[in-house]
């Protein structure tokens, strides 16, 4: 079924060659701004349902199923393209965990576009986050069902607070097989094998940091680093929320979003 913007929901784009799933709620009105989603490693478009019904109401939701794409800079080329072709020139961007990385590279090629960046549960440099996975060499060598398997034993092994935490995971194993073993090494490799986020030319106070204190993935060196990055940034943070708090706290995570578009309209 077509939205107010005649895009279809789940409609797929090519742009400069490649394919993204596109979730796109138009406009609710003709001032309202725009709010791009990316997805990380184990995401869909559709894994922002909560954020798509709780904020098209003021804004027009983007949200982005990333193409099977090993070059991240290929990726950030073709998403410009992608945000040219949907007509948008200006807009926020939320990207969690490889989003989040994504997000920044989309920043450093296009600083004048972005009102606000947020960064969610996410890092600057992919080097550290090698220490709880294999060597690249024997990451390349792996399969995509291989990779599969990894991703999912990380998470099978994360703790369960509260029921929402199993349904998570749930969750996340059924995006797992839409995405595909393919798929997931490609979004693995493409953030393995990147450069660290160089100094962007986006002022600290259009900058939201979300994060979470018991983060399974983003440990605190890593969050660390990011806060230092950008120093005077916003710094939003969960106790308890784990790697998805867009999941396991959707209210509050919408209330962090919706404060940032209200302000800036």
């Amino acid at each position: 079924m077509a939205n107010k913007s005649g895009v279809p929901e789940g409609a797929v784009f090519k742009a400069n060659g490649l394919g993204w799933d596109v979730i796109d709620t138009g406009m609710p009105s003709p001032d309202a701004p725009t709010l791009v989603l990316l997805p990380g490693t184990l995401g869909t478009a559709s894994i922002f349902q909560a954020q798509i019904d709780g904020l098209r109401d003021i804004a027009r939701v983007i949200a982005l199923t990333y193409p099977v794409e090993r070059n991240l800079s290929r990726m950030v080329d073709s998403l410009i393209a992608l945000l040219d072709e949907l007509g948008v020139d200006t807009f926020h961007v939320l990207g969690s965990s490889l989003g989040g990385f994504l997000a920044q590279w989309l920043a450093d090629r296009a600083p004048d576009r972005i009102e606000t960046l947020f960064i969610a549960n996410s890092l600057v440099d992919p080097v550290p986050s090698r220490k709880r996975l294999p060597p690249l060499d024997t990451m390349e060598a792996m399969s995509g069902e291989q990779h599969k398997e990894l991703i999912l034993k990380s998470v099978a092994g994360w703790d369960e607070p509260e029921p929402v935490f199993a349904d998570l995971k749930k969750k996340l194993l059924e995006s797992a097989e839409t995405i595909g073993g393919e798929g997931l090494k490609a979004r693995v490799m493409a953030l393995q094998n990147s450069e660290t986020i160089p100094p962007l030319a986006v002022a600290p106070e259009r900058i939201v940091i979300i994060e979470s204190e018991d983060d399974p993935l983003i440990g605190p060196e890593m969050r660390r680093a990011l806060e230092e990055r950008y120093p005077g940034a916003t710094v939003k943070r969960f106790r308890i929320g784990g790697h998805y708090p867009y999941l396991t706290r959707p209210d509050e995570y919408n209330a962090i979003i919706r404060e940032r578009l209200e302000a800036a309209g």
